[in-house]
């Protein structure tokens, strides 16, 4: 299946190692990062690869390693936006109030955020039962933690289940926090 490309494709082949930072079906603002002027190799994105644009990016067949990330690979990549020198002050701050206001993890991550902590995340979801929550948790009185919890199988009509996910978050930090 080819994929529809988005105005930045590039000819020569898909780009590796850019954020799914895409425009999303929701009432959040577009976030939108500049690949190319960051590096990948800078954000530790080594393993990642955005391909196609939304609705697209969803499909996750098995074997297919278009749009495919790791969770090292999610969790470097939020340290480094986040927590790091990738974006300046103005840009972290946006991105960070984006994702603080995202409203999709409630029955994911957000189910598991202890009370007092702030979770800045993206979420997503796809065929094959692909559920993935990940981002920052600003713990009260502690240092930042960064996660990455992706779920999928080999059944195309497989279920989302954002309880997986959330009871992998209670497991998190419960230990952690």
């Amino acid at each position: 299946m080819r994929c529809r490309q988005g105005p930045e494709h590039e000819r020569g082949g898909a780009r590796r190692c850019r954020p799914a930072f895409q425009r999303q079906h929701c009432r959040k603002p577009p976030a939108r990062t500049h690949w190319r002027s960051l590096g990948s190799r800078r954000l530790c994105a080594l393993s990642s690869r955005l391909d196609c644009w939304e609705p697209d990016l969803n499909e996750a067949r098995p074997g297919d390693l278009r749009d495919t990330s790791t969770p090292r690979d999610i969790q470097a990549l939020y340290e480094s936006l986040l927590l790091g020198d990738a974006l300046s002050v103005l840009g972290q701050a946006r991105l960070r109030g984006w994702m603080l206001r995202n409203t999709t993890a409630g029955k994911r991550l957000g189910a598991a955020v202890p009370p007092g902590a702030e979770l800045a995340d993206k979420t997503g979801a796809g065929h094959y039962g692909v559920v993935n929550d990940a981002g920052v948790v600003w713990p009260d009185q502690a240092r930042p933690l960064t996660l990455a919890v992706m779920t999928r199988t080999d059944r195309q009509d497989a279920v989302n289940y954002n309880v997986v996910v959330a009871r992998v978050g209670q497991l998190i930090f419960g230990e952690l926090l």
